[in-house]
């Protein structure tokens, strides 16, 4: 079982996590290259139930399915992260949240 923050798939994988929690990743091709400094990049999330897909600039950067037995919650809040590194400057904007369908 996971606990704390982690990296649950990265940029140019499509990655599943079984029920027992063993993971199984797959290429999706090159992964997907960020706009240089100073230029906004497009992030669109597209999550329903257990299905994680995210596309940056028009492309699948990434896509998890997560079927480990009592790990996921499908209520909770939504955060913008920025992972540590070197000083930069982070911003947002344009940010909508809409609830899809079942």
């Amino acid at each position: 079982s996971r606990s704390g923050p982690e990296l649950l798939t990265a940029n140019g994988h499509k990655t599943v996590i079984d029920e027992a929690g063993k993971r199984s990743a797959v290429s999706l091709g090159e992964p997907v290259a960020m706009k240089p400094p100073g230029e906004w990049n497009d992030y669109h999330i597209t999550a329903r139930g257990q299905h994680i897909v995210l596309s940056v600039n028009g492309r699948t950067s990434s896509e998890l399915t997560d079927r480990e037995e009592d790990h996921f919650d499908l209520t909770g809040i939504l955060g913008l992260q920025l992972r540590s590194g070197e000083p930069m400057t982070v911003q947002f904007k344009e940010i909508y949240l809409r609830k899809l369908g079942q």
